[in-house]
């Protein structure tokens, strides 16, 4: 018995550590947060028709249309044959930056790809979806 109150009030104790560490969260009544929030010119990205074997590059705007600023942190891909770089400064609100777009065709079939990018940053909308397609 001694033991469960022991560990009844380290767990009372380690939760309120933890909510105090936490801070504002978006959506408090109480409080006027400001975030970024990452928007794209589009949420598909289209290579069109590409030769096989040749490595393709496109690029994509991001702007912060939010009040604070933004950092992509990464970018995943579900494979090798995409790739990406981005600007990896913070961007301010109201600015904008860049998302670079690599597909490699090398040993792929011919016809339609559909791939998509996972973009992680700060924003209000901590992840965003592109879909980036064409035709080998």
């Amino acid at each position: 018995m001694r033991n469960l109150l022991v560990y009844i009030i380290v767990f009372i104790a380690l939760s309120s550590a933890s909510a105090s560490l936490a801070g504002p969260t978006v959506g408090d009544d109480d409080t006027n947060v400001a975030v970024g929030h990452l928007s794209l010119d589009s949420c598909h990205f289209d290579f069109g028709v590409i030769n096989a074997d040749t490595i393709v590059e496109g690029s994509m705007r991001f702007r912060n249309t939010g009040t604070a600023p933004l950092q992509i942190l990464a970018i995943f891909s579900e494979c090798g044959c995409t790739t990406s770089s981005y600007t990896a400064d913070a961007v301010g609100p109201g600015e904008s930056g860049e998302i670079k777009i690599s597909f490699d065709s090398k040993n792929r079939r011919p016809g339609p790809f559909r791939k998509t990018l996972r973009i992680r940053s700060n924003a209000d909308n901590p992840r965003v979806m592109l879909t980036v397609k064409g035709t080998i």
